[in-house]
């Protein structure tokens, strides 16, 4: 299925039916961080925002 990135504007495919085939289920997220992405977003990041997002948002944790 074709999406529109909420974030970059960049057209992804996302597959939420087949999700361990979506480049999003290679990516960990905790429910910390899926909870911030649901308050801030709405719909799917593609891979790269996805990343950058959440590396941006919480990379002051791990320091």
């Amino acid at each position: 299925m074709k999406k529109t990135c909420p974030n970059c504007k960049n057209e992804f495919t996302c597959k939420q039916d087949d999700i361990v085939n979506c480049d999003c289920y290679l990516i960990s997220i905790d429910s910390v961080r899926r909870e911030f992405l649901r308050k801030n977003f709405v719909g799917c990041l593609c891979k790269d925002c996805l990343r950058i997002t959440l590396e941006k948002e919480f990379i002051t944790e791990n320091q």
